[in-house]
């Protein structure tokens, strides 16, 4: 854990975002961020504490929280709170602290099918209300200031960060750079399609279902590029659960769509490459930590078994 709130912040928070008393609260999950489950008379509550702490972060919180509750109307995340000083985050001990309603469902990380063509429809649903929501908003709301995913986010910081990773065999890294050309080819028109809102890191985790409703939760890396990169991130999913036979094919089915597959393998090589590149600089983390090469290889797995696949098809 990288910040432990006290009673007397749980106290702060709850009389600065005006949800009344705080009858118990709760660590929830540290990774990037920590957060807390916050329970008050009035109902429950998600505390985000946001652990960077770099001069532009501000702003991409408020963009974030512009999107949540934009999607929050169509039913689709949950519902952030202002401060009383009508702000998205609240200032505390060097942090930024954000609030949310706290949707308390269950996780899915082991769909059946029905729930895997439900996921489909979900991505689909969250996909149409992102047009609907840029078509409504002005050209200077505020969450038009999200990140773009272009060459150089999702290949060419990626492969400089590979490149420079010295724990990595010769023959990974002339690997890399191999995909990094190959994808690069054949995922040419989904580098330069930024205009529509996607969330980027859509998996089963970031879903949550109760008895009615499925909500997408963390929206930290959204920002405007290809569907194929939900899509692909969705297809990844699959591969690493071993549901690409059957929960896959439940997806596309809820996705709705006509013709996915492509565009969600092209979104799974570019998806794949950025995590990959990710690795170099989370060594940090224990479970990298323990065989960074093997996860570096096993990433290298899948998009060989992706681009082959692309190129049966003739793509």
């Amino acid at each position: 854990m990288n910040f432990e709130l006290t009673h007397a912040d749980v106290s702060t928070i709850a009389k600065e975002f005006a949800l009344g008393s705080v009858s118990s609260w709760a660590h929830l999950v540290s990774c990037e961020n920590d957060h807390y489950i916050l329970h008050c008379p009035s109902g429950s509550y998600v505390a985000r504490v946001a652990l960077r702490q770099d001069g532009s972060f501000a702003g991409a919180i408020e963009s974030e929280v512009a999107w949540m509750r934009a999607l929050s109307r169509f039913g689709l995340a949950p519902q952030p709170f202002k401060t009383e000083r009508f702000a998205d985050y609240l200032p505390l001990k060097g942090h930024l602290i954000t609030v949310t309603e706290a949707i308390l469902g269950r996780s899915l990380l082991i769909p059946s099918i029905e729930e895997w063509e439900r996921y489909g429809a979900l991505l689909a649903a969250f996909h149409a209300a992102g047009d609907k929501i840029l078509v409504q908003k002005s050209p200077t709301w505020i969450g038009r200031a999200r990140r773009r995913f272009d060459a150089e986010f999702l290949l060419a910081n990626p492969l400089r960060q590979i490149e420079a990773a010295l724990f990595l065999p010769a023959d990974v890294t002339r690997s890399y750079v191999f995909a990094a050309d190959r994808i690069a080819r054949v995922g040419k028109h989904a580098v330069q399609d930024c205009a529509r809102f996607a969330h980027f890191d859509p998996h089963l985790g970031n879903v949550l279902a109760t008895d009615d409703d499925w909500f997408l939760i963390d929206f930290e890396e959204s920002g405007f590029g290809s569907r194929c990169l939900d899509l692909g991130t969705a297809r990844l999913h699959a591969i690493c659960e071993n549901q690409l036979e059957t929960g896959w094919e439940a997806f596309c089915y809820g996705y709705g769509a006509g013709g996915v597959e492509t565009e969600a393998i092209i979104g799974c090589l570019l998806k794949t490459f950025h995590l990959a590149g990710k690795i170099p600089a989370r060594l940090d983390l224990p479970h990298i930590n323990r065989d960074p090469v093997g996860i570096m290889r096993r990433y290298l797995d899948v998009m060989q078994a992706e681009l082959a696949l692309l190129q049966r098809r003739g793509a």
